[in-house]
């Protein structure tokens, strides 16, 4: 836009000047000096407008430079904060992992939830069954009323892994009741 306006300040300028091609009579010392004079201030006001012209352009220019840096800027903080949280994901996942409260993690029990996984598969006929869990962690686990969630990813027969967690209760007949839940990265 602004430098719209210089080009048409430029236009405006070239076209308030008469050109060579105008030829104006000059019978007398004073009409050649009053054109002399309308042509030197047509040519100087042309200048100002062109000055004016490039001074906005330059204008425009750092103004599209500081535009961009500010944008790598925030495009660097961006990426800086993305790493930082995915890091933190990383180091909170971790410390679940290795945390001595991850009683999901322990084999028994990490046993019986690729269990419950497989009884859920085969009742729903899925062709791929887990056989192992990366990442397993304990997001609930109460003896007293029967109750435990094991979140992880659970690697498949076919190769492939589905993240989500395994929840297990206990019904009023002291049945077990096992649910999955998928979940996205």
């Amino acid at each position: 836009m602004k430098s719209l306006l210089a080009a048409t300040l430029v236009a405006t300028a070239l076209s308030a000047s008469p050109g060579p091609a105008i030829a104006q009579a000059c019978y007398t010392a004073e009409t050649c000096r009053a054109i002399r004079l309308q042509q030197q201030a047509a040519q100087e006001q042309a200048a100002v407008y062109a000055q004016r012209a490039a001074e906005q352009q330059r204008a425009d220019d750092e103004q599209a430079r500081i535009d961009g840096e500010n944008r790598a800027a925030a495009s660097r903080e961006a990426q800086a904060r993305a790493k930082l949280v995915e890091e933190t994901r990383i180091a909170n996942l971790r410390a679940a992992e290795e945390s001595p409260e991850n009683l999901c993690k322990e084999p028994s029990t990490a046993g019986q939830v690729i269990n419950y996984y497989n009884s859920l598969v085969k009742a729903g006929n899925a062709g791929f069954s887990a056989i192992d869990i990366e990442h397993l962690i304990t997001e609930q686990f109460d003896p007293d009323a029967r109750t435990m969630s094991c979140h992880g990813t659970f690697v498949l027969t076919n190769g492939n892994r589905r993240m989500g967690s395994i929840v297990a209760r206990t019904n009023v007949a002291g049945s077990v009741i096992v649910s999955f839940h998928e979940t996205q990265d």
